[in-house]
This record gives C-alpha cells, sequence and structure tokens, in this order.
C-alpha cells in the first residue's frame, strides 16, 4: 500500500482516507463504521462546460437551468456563454477576456467533430482558463464549511491518463481535436513553458476518464454538459457500490415566476370577439390569457454551481471501500464491463461481476438501477459520463 502524498494538502473528512492500491490505482475508504445516508463529501466541480445546444439554457456561471426556454444576457464577444442574471454576467466576464471569447468561439465552429469530443475539448479549454485565473492554489469561497470542497489544479493534475494506453487509431479520431488544441492554445499565457500538445492531450483522457455528466432538473436522460470533480474521482466503480452521488441544481427558481397578460395586443390582432359568448366562457376565457412564466433574466442568481454530495447508502465497515456506480448497473455484466473497458479502461472484477460471469451474465434481482430514483427537490442523481 502506498499513501498518497498528494491528498495530504487537501483537509478530507476524518470518516475517510485514500490510498494508491496496484491494480486499483486510487481509492477512498472508510476510516471507521459508517452509517447509511451519511454525507461524506460536499464539493465544487473544478472546471465545467455546457454543451453547444444547451449553452442558452444553462447559466455559464452558476449553471442554474431555465425551465421553459432561454436566458438572453450573453457575452457579445464570442455568443457563447449565457447567463441567468446579470450579478452572474458580471462576475463571469470579468475575468473572460478575447483569448476566451475567441478559442471558443473557433470551436462552436469547428467542423468535422462530434459532439463527444467537442465537449471534452471545451472542458479542456475551461480547465486552462479556470487555472489561469484561478492560480494553482485557488478554492472556490464555501463559506467556511470545509466539506464543502472545490479542488486546485494540484488534483486535476493528479488524475489518471490512460493517453499512452490509446491505439495509433483512437490517437489518429481525436487529433484533430489536438491540432485545434494546440494551434489555439500554445500562442497563449494560459499554458506552462514546458507543457506541449501531448499534456494537452493528457489533459483530454483524464477528463474522459473522470468527468461526471450534468442534467436537467428531473430529466436524468438528458446530459447537458460535463463537470469535474477530481475529489469525487478519488471514489473507485463497484456495481453493489455503497455511495451515490448527487448535484444540486438550483434553490428558489420559483420565486422567478411573474404574470403575463397576453390578452391585449394579441386580442386586438386576432378574429372579433365572438359576442354570443357567455359571460362564464369570456371569465374563462381571460383567466386563459393570463398566466405565470419564467422571464429570460432572473432577478438573482438561482444556481448551485452542482453543488456534489457523495452520500453512504449502506452500512460501510472500516477500512471497507467506498464505491460509487460509473455506468448503469441494471445491465447484464458483459454489457457493464466492456462499457468500463470501453470508457474506464479497466476490466471489473467486483464480487457481483464475477458471480454473475460465471451463472450467465443476467443482472441479479437485487441490482442497484443508477439515476432511477428521485430524490430531494432541487438535487439530481449525477453519474460518471
Amino acid at each position: 500500500m502506498v499513501i498518497d502524498s498528494a491528498l495530504s494538502l487537501y483537509d478530507l473528512p476524518s470518516t475517510i482516507y485514500t490510498k494508491t492500491t496496484e491494480g486499483k490505482g486510487r481509492e477512498c475508504l472508510a476510516s471507521q463504521s459508517i452509517e447509511p445516508s451519511t454525507t461524506l463529501l460536499s464539493v465544487y466541480p473544478y472546471s465545467t462546460a455546457i454543451f453547444d445546444s444547451y449553452k442558452k439554457r444553462l447559466c455559464a456561471r452558476c449553471l442554474a437551468a431555465h425551465p421553459t426556454k432561454s436566458f438572453t444576457t450573453h457575452c457579445l464577444g464570442c455568443d457563447q456563454v449565457y447567463f441567468c442574471s446579470t450579478i452572474c454576467a458580471d462576475l463571469y466576464l470579468s475575468d473572460h477576456d478575447q483569448w476566451c471569447c475567441d478559442i471558443l468561439r473557433r470551436l462552436a465552429s469547428l467542423k468535422k467533430v462530434d459532439r463527444h469530443m467537442k465537449s471534452v475539448a471545451k472542458l479542456v479549454i475551461m480547465v486552462y482558463w479556470q487555472r489561469h485565473v484561478r492560480g494553482k492554489t485557488d478554492h472556490r469561497d464555501n463559506g467556511g464549511d470545509m466539506n464543502k470542497m472545490t479542488c486546485s489544479y494540484d488534483l486535476v493534475h493528479h488524475l489518471e491518463s490512460h493517453y499512452d494506453d490509446w491505439s495509433p487509431e483512437m490517437k489518429q479520431e481525436w487529433n484533430r481535436i489536438q491540432c485545434f488544441l494546440w494551434k489555439f492554445l500554445s500562442p497563449m499565457d494560459w499554458l506552462f513553458p514546458h507543457e506541449t500538445d501531448v499534456d494537452i492531450m493528457h489533459l483530454v483522457s483524464k477528463i474522459e476518464s473522470n468527468g461526471f455528466g450534468i442534467y436537467l432538473e428531473n430529466r436524468l436522460d438528458v446530459v447537458v454538459g460535463r463537470a469535474l470533480y477530481p475529489l469525487a474521482s478519488l471514489f473507485n466503480h463497484d456495481c453493489t457500490y455503497n455511495c451515490e452521488v448527487e448535484q444540486w441544481t438550483e434553490e428558489g427558481i420559483e420565486d422567478e415566476l411573474v404574470t403575463m397578460d397576453l390578452s391585449d395586443d394579441q386580442q386586438q390582432q386576432s378574429e372579433p370577439v365572438d359576442c354570443s359568448l357567455s359571460n362564464e366562457n369570456v371569465n374563462n376565457k381571460e383567466q386563459q390569457e393570463i398566466r405565470k412564466v419564467y422571464p429570460s433574466v432572473f432577478t438573482q442568481p438561482r444556481g448551485k454551481f452542482r453543488q456534489m454530495f457523495i452520500r453512504t447508502i449502506a452500512t460501510v465497515l472500516p477500512h471497507e471501500c467506498l464505491t460509487i456506480g460509473y455506468v448503469d448497473t441494471s445491465l447484464p455484466v458483459a454489457n457493464r464491463r466492456q462499457k468500463l473497458l470501453q470508457d474506464y479502461y479497466f476490466t471489473c472484477e467486483c464480487q457481483r461481476c464475477v458471480v454473475e460471469s460465471k451463472i450467465g451474465g443476467g443482472p441479479s434481482s437485487g441490482s442497484n438501477k443508477k439515476n432511477k430514483k428521485k430524490k430531494n427537490k432541487g438535487k439530481i442523481n449525477g453519474s460518471v459520463c
């Protein structure tokens, strides 16, 4: 066993500790007996990236999602980042310089690149931008609660890369992204002097293997972006995981509802009113013409920055591994193993996989079903995507 010295810089809760094990890499373990429903960590992402198709619906700063339509406040320089409120816009755009506008605009127009690759590239850009803006050891203001942690770039740097294990064909598939990122990042002062295009691709690999999906509230089947939570990535996978992850989406968003009267100009331009309508029908029609809607600009930030909670869902014994589910664990064992090998570069040898592979590969009746159970209002379960 090797103690991971890189994590000694961070004030992890006393209930957990980390180590590096051959064959498993970094992992989190319980330092004591832990009861179910115990919150182990509350962490913020180091960086986030919203898919282009949802950029108008999610605030680039607090990550509030508009419930029904789009936000209109945006960066006039690139039209690639939108905001729920003027507060979020002012705070975000103070560091959003011309370099950032230029590279995001060019990435959005890049051809012959699928959504997955483009979203990874966007998160690479945001990681380097945040490193440049915040510095290597900066932490988000978390109100003094040390359990609500972000991380510095140090933990991002120490995430495991599988780039050296990529096949020549896979490297060729990513060549267009590699050339694009190097072309536009190398002239900027975001990179360290010693960093090369290969270092950029190692970050690409780290994001691919450690990125978490960003979801809409009540739409866990719709991924709208990516987020990098290096501390959460220390939790390994198990098909009978004993912890769950949960993202906090918005709070108080119902307070933004405003009443809109649709009867004025629309009625004047519509067909004449039927005088034969009874008073009751007229009243019902007037009521239908007045409804509550969400405006395109909120009065204040409503997003919770996708703060992630990691909680136990079963009793965990001392020195037992703390695990989460990387894939849909209701799938048959062969499908689970294939997806884990394809996306995370390991063959799962957990007890459940070993047993199911011997008896035919079907999911057991008591298997966990990732992301099926809705939790508290305003929060959603999140899985690695």
